[in-house]
């Protein structure tokens, strides 16, 4: 009964994590739409608070920004190794042969099993882009957490301002009745998942500032703790990558050289990621 269970359950999370990427479009939708009609096109809003419409062309530039890092965390390759890459004479690092794609493979370049391929400087495969977390694409991965928890925020703010007056009125009124506007309920309900929404999405992104500036992955942290515990992993101890090589410089390798394209899901020219994936500058205490 118990193997019962752990199969179904193991069926139910690899549906979710196959699904993932619809599960975020979904709750990005809700949550966009929600925000507009309890707050300017439901009849019973606080229309006269000025400062909702103030919010409005802001909280369209930011789902704008939502949409557009979420699509290019979808089709951005995080980065593939070049064909017939091999190590030449006296690089440091150890020579490192992948017997699922037959090919060599640089430092910090694993093999994502979803992809069915070797990903450079690979973080995570992210179920909620439906894509690896690379190289190429990990600004992207970071500006949607930056977008969807400055959305959610937003939201938070522009839907509090709207329900703020009515919860007042109660506080200051001789007969505190309760709050039974047909409007209220759905409009805390919705002031609740905002906040949830905003506090999760801020740790992730935390996160992920976390790795950028540090100059590490997911991976590696995992490697890193692997290794503490007296366990061996891919690469060799003796090898550190250089993880306190100035913050500026690890910020571009990951958000590119151009601070003026640094907002925006786009690398151009000028704004390109500092490095190739492949060769890694490395500490050899």
């Amino acid at each position: 009964m118990e193997n019962q269970y752990e199969v179904n359950l193991q069926s139910i999370l690899k549906d979710v994590s196959k699904k993932g990427w619809l599960i975020n479009l979904y709750m990005l939708v809700f949550q966009y739409f929600s925000t507009i009609y309890l707050t300017l096109l439901n009849p019973y809003s606080s229309a006269y608070i000025q400062m909702i419409k103030i919010l409005w062309i802001p909280l369209q530039i930011i789902y704008i920004m939502v949409v557009w890092s979420l699509f290019k965390c979808f089709v951005s390759d995080p980065g593939r190794v070049p064909k017939h890459w091999q190590m030449f004479f006296g690089q440091q690092g150890r020579n490192r042969y992948c017997l699922l794609c037959h090919n060599y493979k640089p430092d910090r370049c694993n093999h994502c099993f979803e992809c069915k391929r070797c990903v450079l400087n690979m973080d995570h495969h992210s179920f909620w882009i439906k894509n690896c977390v690379g190289y190429y694409n990990s600004k992207f991965y970071l500006l949607f957490w930056f977008y969807i928890n400055l959305s959610a925020t937003f939201s938070l703010i522009v839907v509090s301002l709207q329900i703020y007056p009515k919860i007042m009125n109660l506080f200051y009124r001789d007969d505190k009745q309760e709050i039974q506007n047909q409007s209220n309920l759905p409009t805390l309900l919705l002031l609740l998942y905002l906040f949830v929404i905003a506090v999760l999405t801020l740790k992730s992104l935390i996160v992920r500032i976390k790795l950028a500036i540090t100059n590490q992955t997911i991976i590696s942290q995992l490697d890193q703790r692997g290794q503490q515990d007296g366990q061996r992993f891919q690469y060799d101890i003796r090898y550190k990558f250089n993880q306190s090589f100035i913050v500026k410089e690890n910020w571009f390798q990951v958000m590119g050289t151009n601070p003026w394209l640094w907002p925006f899901p786009i690398y151009g020219q000028s704004g390109r990621p500092k490095g190739d994936g492949i060769n890694w500058q490395r500490n050899q205490n």
